[in-house]
């Protein structure tokens, strides 16, 4: 049973940079660590990353290399973790003797919900029972799922997504955690908590780790602009997006902007796929 993932468009680059580099040198590793983190990196992105770290030698980057190699050896999924899955209704069941169910999918609605990964890093679903994701990784998720309820589904023809948790503070509409896949648009996190409200400083959001400010001003603005993902802009599970207040609002026009951000910005499970 394979797990490893297709490199990305550009991968093979950065990793030829960083193995030019002294092991010393900043923007190695800052490159190092950006990709060491990144949500949806592959196994041959991450493969090709711990090699050229284990040559490299350095003592600065060994706590990435460690990271590295815990992530291609125990996988990406903690207990506590969200997945969305598009599993299509199931129809009816075959079982020959001496193998296991088969169901047949027959044109039926398909509905999105999440699972929660348990404390083995397991995931149960209604099909298929239990199901391990030690050793997964989250690039890796769609095809390992399929792979294994093919061995109940006829027709296997789910939809997965890892998501990750992301705090949404300030002036919103519904403050709090969420959970976003990681491959899509930073924007998107804004829309979870229902908008911005009327009086929000948009031009002032920012993104904060563990209370330290990682993104800011422009560059925020212009990611956002872009389109920019969650994963390219590197956010990671716990970070959390502020929103400043310009100032007071009244609670006529609170109410006004509540409804145009409503219907503007609820995060729906039905656009996800």
């Amino acid at each position: 049973m394979s797990r490893r993932g297709r490199s990305r468009p550009g991968a093979a680059g950065l990793i030829a940079a960083l193995a030019l580099v002294s092991p010393a040198a900043a923007p190695a590793q800052t490159a190092a660590d950006s990709l060491a983190h990144r949500t949806l990196a592959t196994r041959a992105e991450l493969d090709s990353l711990a090699r050229v770290l284990a040559s490299a030698g350095s003592s600065a980057q060994r706590q990435t290399l460690e990271l590295v190699r815990a992530r291609l050896g125990a996988g990406d999924f903690q207990a506590g973790d969200r997945i969305l899955l598009q599993i299509p209704a199931l129809q009816s069941a075959v079982q020959p003797a001496g193998e296991p169910a088969t169901l047949a999918v027959a044109g039926q609605p398909a509905r999105a919900d999440t699972f929660t990964v348990g404390r083995e890093q397991e995931l149960t679903l209604p099909v298929g029972g239990t199901i391990p994701l030690r050793g997964v990784l989250k690039s890796e998720l769609q095809g390992y799922l399929t792979e294994q309820l093919s061995q109940y589904l006829k027709y296997p023809t789910l939809h997965a997504r890892p998501l990750i948790r992301v705090s949404v503070q300030g002036d919103v509409q519904r403050p709090g955690f969420y959970f976003i896949p990681p491959d899509a648009p930073l924007s998107d996190a804004l829309m979870a908590a229902g908008g911005t409200l009327r009086d929000a400083k948009v031009k002032d959001l920012r993104v904060e780790r563990n209370g330290t400010t990682i993104l800011k001003g422009r560059a925020l603005q212009e990611a956002m602009a872009a389109g920019r993902t969650l994963e390219t802009v590197n956010l990671q599970d716990g970070d959390q997006l502020t929103v400043p207040s310009g100032g007071q609002v009244t609670e006529h026009m609170r109410f006004v902007w509540l409804v145009v951000s409503i219907t503007g910005g609820i995060y729906g499970l039905t656009r996800l796929f």
